[in-house]
């Protein structure tokens, strides 16, 4: 399972009650940054998740991100051999 850097585009809203047109123009979405394990990755939506349990079936902390947000996914070099599913798995 790859660990990627995955930058992609998310939604900015703002709760005030009132605004002026010039403030609400200054709105803009969020260049966002996520860090974790590759689950999927297709034409649809990729899946990251912080967390996997050592067998590789249980997952925590998981974004899954529309694939028209994302502008970049990029392998991230650590070792991860020590992250290979356990033998009694």
């Amino acid at each position: 399972m790859d660990l990627v850097r995955v930058v992609w585009i998310d939604t900015n809203g703002v709760d005030d009650s009132w605004m002026s047109r010039e403030d609400v123009l200054d709105v803009t979405p969020i260049e966002m940054e996520t860090i974790g394990y590759l689950v999927e990755n297709d034409d649809v939506f990729v899946t990251v998740s912080g967390t996997v349990s050592n067998c590789r079936e249980l997952f925590g902390n998981v974004n899954c991100i529309p694939r028209c947000c994302v502008r970049s996914i990029q392998p991230l070099k650590i070792d991860t051999d020590y992250l290979q599913p356990q033998d009694d798995c």
